[in-house]
C-alpha cells in the first residue's frame, strides 16, 4: 500500500476490501493497482478532497472489481476482464460495454476477442447472430 491509499483509505478500509477477494492474488493485485491509480489520477485532476469518507473513494474501485471478477469467474481474458471492469465502473449500459470490450481485446488479439465474445453470449445466454 502506498502513502496516497494510506492516506485517504486508510490500511483498516483497503485491507477489508482486499479480504473480500478470499486470497485470489490475481484480484488482490488487479484490486490494489486499479485502487492506487484510480487515486493518483483523482489527485492529478485535483478532484481527491481531503475529506472524502474511504466508503466515497472505494465505490468505483468496487463496481470496477466485481466486474472483473465476475468476467474472469466466467472464464472470460484478463484483457477482457479489466476493460469490462473498467466501463462497469463508470457505464451502466450494457451495450456500450459489449462493443468496447470486443474493440479493445480484438486490438490485441482478434481470436481472443472472438472467444470473448462467443463467451458473452453463452453467459447473457445470447443468440450471437443477433450481435454480429
Amino acid at each position: 500500500m502506498n502513502a496516497i491509499v494510506e492516506k485517504h483509505i486508510g490500511k483498516e478500509a483497503y485491507e477489508a476490501v482486499l479480504d473480500k477477494l478470499n486470497g485470489n492474488e490475481e484480484y488482490r493485485e488487479v484490486a490494489a493497482d486499479y485502487i492506487e491509480d484510480f487515486l493518483i489520477q483523482l489527485d492529478e485532476q485535483s478532484m481527491l478532497e481531503e475529506d472524502a469518507p474511504p466508503a466515497d473513494l472505494l465505490e468505483i474501485p468496487l463496481r470496477f472489481i466485481q466486474g472483473y471478477k465476475q468476467s474472469r469467474e466466467y472464464g472470460f481474458s484478463k484483457t477482457w476482464s479489466k476493460y469490462y471492469g473498467l466501463r462497469k465502473a463508470f457505464v451502466r449500459n450494457e451495450d456500450y460495454l459489449l462493443a468496447d470490450c470486443f474493440d479493445v481485446v480484438s486490438k490485441e488479439c482478434l481470436d481472443t476477442a472472438k472467444k470473448d465474445l462467443r463467451l458473452y453470449c453463452e453467459v447473457k445466454r445470447m443468440n450471437m447472430v443477433y450481435i454480429i
